[in-house]
């Protein structure tokens, strides 16, 4: 291993830490946090209902991935692995993934992830102690200020 690529693997390894630390500074924020806690009184009556709904949301979603996945295997032609979100996009917002085969495994594709990633972070924040809450709240803020500011600079 030549030194470039030592310095770069022990940059990655830092930032790996440096996130890790911060998970847990926010996880220790939110333990003490009082109003964290009181939500477990809040799911308490419902805990029944959502330890089935959100499991089999995260199987129905991971079947969807799984299933598209297979189908692409299966059906798919020749470079039909990769596809970019631009195109995704484009063909939702066209109406081309109707009639398009590879567009509907694509988005059935996307579609099972998004399921399993909404559902297991529901799970995680109704189920999960008051640290795992608020770093799933802060996870949410951050990933939604991304999106927006990304969606602001890509229209101007």
């Amino acid at each position: 291993m030549n030194r470039a690529a030592a310095v770069a693997s022990l940059i990655r390894f830092a930032r790996l830490m440096f996130n890790v630390l911060i998970a847990a500074v926010i996880i220790g924020i939110g333990e003490s946090i009082d109003a964290l806690h009181r939500l477990d009184d809040v799911f308490a009556p419902h805990a029944r209902v959502l330890r089935v709904a959100l499991p089999s949301l995260i199987a129905l979603g991971f079947a969807m991935f799984m299933g598209g996945i297979i189908a692409m295997l299966l059906y798919g032609g020749k470079g039909e692995g990769t596809m970019h979100l631009r195109e995704l996009r484009a063909a939702w917002r066209d109406g081309t993934w109707r009639r398009s085969p590879r567009m509907k495994r694509f988005h059935v594709i996307a579609g099972g992830v998004a399921l399993m990633i909404v559902a297991g972070a529901v799970a995680g924040f109704v189920f999960g102690p008051a640290g795992v809450r608020m770093l799933i709240l802060v996870w949410t803020a951050v990933a939604a200020a991304t999106a927006l500011y990304r969606r602001g600079r890509a229209a101007a």
